[in-house]
């Protein structure tokens, strides 16, 4: 799946802490009601069809 993704790398710890170092900052004032995806671009990839999971007939996504 990695490879798949767009950033062709596992996220690491630091990913996750300078997005919220983000959100936490002036920088994020004016944002509200949006969710911010920190995967290295694998959502974008599952919805624009370019991944294959492998799993029965094709892959499926959901969002709850």
């Amino acid at each position: 799946m990695v490879d798949k993704a767009g950033l062709r790398r596992i996220g690491t710890p630091d990913d996750i802490a300078a997005a919220t170092e983000f959100l936490l900052g002036p920088s994020a004032g004016f944002i509200t009601g949006t969710d911010l995806l920190v995967d290295g671009g694998v959502v974008a990839a599952l919805h624009s069809g370019t991944v294959d999971l492998g799993i029965g007939g094709g892959s499926s996504v959901s969002r709850i």
